[in-house]
């Protein structure tokens, strides 16, 4: 049965935590923390950015894979699937979302926008049975929680329907659904066709990070601690769904790789399960010693997160650990290193603190080189769904305010 979409709930607290979850803390820029920012925002420093050399990158085995300058100034930018979508200040309209081929740079095609966007716009592609008559498909939040849905070939609407609650997180998609967290704790799926609620799931607090769509199930995390795994069609359905407790909150999303679902908990432990179908298997869990804050990054045997502990000075450490996905074992970790980008046969490419990219060996851990990525703003890597596809293995976007984007991959 389907029912009208619910009444919105919005919690007092909601857009604080909003604000808290796209731009980070107020409070100004961590001890010893760049300026450069991981997640979607830009900061402009006024000059344009200058790009790497061909020398340079030929130094550290890399080469140019394209370069875009001339499109104007970037505001928001994000890696989804092959390709980039940046938000750019618009002529006829505040801002557009325009998104550039992630192989040759050129843009595809602009959409108007209101506002900037609050949560990464995400892109589902149908089986392969169905992708000649089912084009890839882009979803984006509006500020007024508003959901749009693109033909991500031509960015044409295929529609577009106003949430009746607050949006939490990015929207996410399967065949069917769009999947959506609330402030309400409600997790939400909404039919693509009628537009209308197929179901939904209260949980007991905020679910503040996108969902992970598996072959048969859609999972979760919440700040009531628990990952939950829901039937992608119906929800909730007795023996076929479950919710597995950890010690903490989560607030960073799950990573599905091979029959593995990896998720991070403020209670200072990466967690590997199995969905058994009844209930979640518990693999291994690593003590990580301080909150995870980052989604997974898996590549080849290992998987890849970020800790972040605030010390009670004010300073904040940041770690990477690179955990061996058999039996969760700590292979080794590196200190100051803000976000992992990408990865290769032979390296696992992350960002200091200072704007450095870093080249880690992945059996090892060795710190082969580092590339000061200059007057760049932001490093965008890989998406985390992509780290299976040898065909993306290390690629990275170099991202500036005044425009200029230049793209980056391991020579072959």
């Amino acid at each position: 049965m389907q029912y009208p979409i619910g009444v919105r709930s919005a919690i007092c607290f909601g857009c604080t935590l909003m604000l808290i979850a796209s731009f980070g803390c107020s409070g100004g820029t961590p001890q010893g923390q760049s300026s450069r920012r991981s997640g979607s925002q830009l900061i402009e420093r006024g000059g344009a950015g200058t790009e790497i050399t061909e020398a340079r990158l030929e130094e550290i085995g890399f080469r140019t894979l394209w370069k875009n300058p001339t499109g104007g100034p970037i505001v928001q930018s994000w890696a989804e699937g092959q390709n980039l979508y940046v938000v750019r200040p618009g002529s006829d309209h505040p801002y557009m979302l325009e998104k550039l081929d992630g192989e040759s740079g050129l843009s595809v095609w602009v959409y108007p926008l209101q506002d900037k966007l609050d949560y990464p716009p995400t892109t589902y592609s149908y089986p392969p049975e169905l992708r000649a008559a089912n084009p890839d498909e882009l979803y984006f939040i509006t500020k007024n929680d508003e959901l749009v849905g693109l033909d991500d070939r031509y960015g044409a609407k295929n529609f577009s329907v106003q949430l009746d609650f607050p949006v939490s997180t990015a929207a996410v998609a399967d065949q069917e659904n769009v999947f959506v967290g609330s402030w309400n704790r409600r997790f939400y799926a909404i039919n693509k066709k009628t537009r209308l609620e197929q179901w939904s799931y209260i949980t007991d607090d905020s679910l503040t990070a996108a969902a992970a769509v598996g072959s048969a199930n859609v999972y979760f995390g919440s700040e009531d601690n628990n990952v939950y795994s829901m039937t992608r069609g119906s929800g909730y359905i007795p023996g076929r769904s479950w919710r597995q407790k950890t010690g903490s909150r989560i607030t960073t999303s799950p990573l599905l790789y091979g029959d593995r679902i990896f998720i991070g908990s403020w209670d200072y432990k990466l967690y590997c399960l199995e969905d058994s179908g009844a209930e979640a298997y518990i693999r291994w869990t690593y003590p990580a010693g301080a909150p995870v804050v980052s989604r997974p990054f898996a590549n080849r045997e290992w998987v890849f997160v970020i800790t972040q502990e605030s010390r009670p000075e004010g300073s904040i450490i940041w770690t990477l650990h690179s955990v061996g996905i058999s039996q969760g074992v700590l292979a080794w970790e590196a200190k100051g290193i803000s976000e992992v980008l990408a990865a290769d046969a032979l390296h696992c490419y992350a960002l200091d603190i200072d704007g450095n990219v870093g080249a880690f060996r992945l059996d090892s851990g060795q710190l082969d080189w580092t590339l000061d990525i200059g007057g760049f703003d932001k490093v965008l890597g890989q998406d985390a769904r992509l780290g299976s596809d040898k065909s993306w293995w290390g690629r990275m976007f170099l991202v500036d305010a005044s425009g200029l984007v230049q793209a980056i991959r391991p020579r072959r």
